[in-house]
């Protein structure tokens, strides 16, 4: 008798593990539940499949051949145009403890207490028109204008300027792209260049470091 009590309570005891992987099976199934990928991006901070959709940049039409990615520096070089002996020699960037350190050969340049996380180098036409983006801990996105660092190899702090470029909180450099406008009024094309960057809340932002109107008006630097 006992022999049988104990039978049934190892068939009732399977049929219940049975039924949990089963549901488990469904929920795996119809992705209601899933193991949790350890990406350095989460899912709210991935870029929209469709980012266009997201740019808020003044009526510009971003084109199709834009192919966003995160393009996060930590480290970066470039190669000055004027190191006063007529050579051209390498500068090296990197973040290192939250500060911007600048050095070549003996040269060194560090901008600390900015508390930089990401950063993002672009060069433009000309090396003297050298930005360097950079993105604090707290998501504030910052530019510095590096033309006398590249133009005259000249290592002096107070050289160089920096500013603050938007008040929306900023996780994440996209890169480089492209968008474009028409004024109706002027009969003239106008390409954008953009650097863009990820928000906190998903979307994407831009900002224009150049555009050209194409009935070759005017060919402005910002």
């Amino acid at each position: 008798m006992e022999k049988e009590k104990s039978n049934k309570k190892v068939i009732v005891l399977l049929i219940i593990i049975i039924v949990i992987l089963l549901v488990l099976c469904i929920l795996f199934a119809t992705e209601t539940i899933s193991f949790k990928s350890n990406q350095p991006n989460n899912e709210n901070n991935k870029p929209s499949e469709n980012i266009a959709d997201n740019i808020d940049d003044n009526n510009q039409n971003t084109t199709n051949e834009n192919n966003f990615k995160y393009a996060n520096q930590t480290t970066a070089s470039i190669i000055a145009s004027n190191s006063g002996d007529g050579s051209r020699k390498k500068i090296d960037i990197k973040i290192d403890n939250g500060n911007i350190i600048f050095t070549s050969e003996d040269k060194e340049l560090v901008l600390s207490n900015v508390n930089a996380k990401y950063m993002y180098l672009h060069t433009y036409m000309e090396v003297c028109n050298t930005k360097l983006y950079y993105i604090n801990e707290n998501n504030e996105l910052y530019r510095i204008y590096l033309s006398f660092l590249v133009c005259q190899y000249d290592f002096d702090k107070e050289k160089l300027y920096i500013e603050k470029v938007t008040d929306s909180k900023v996780t994440d450099f996209l890169g480089y792209g492209f968008s474009y406008s028409r004024d109706n009024e002027m009969n003239i094309d106008i390409t954008y260049h953009n650097v863009y960057y990820l928000l906190e809340d998903g979307k994407v932002e831009s900002l224009v470091i150049n555009y050209y109107k194409h009935d070759n008006d005017s060919n402005v630097n910002n």
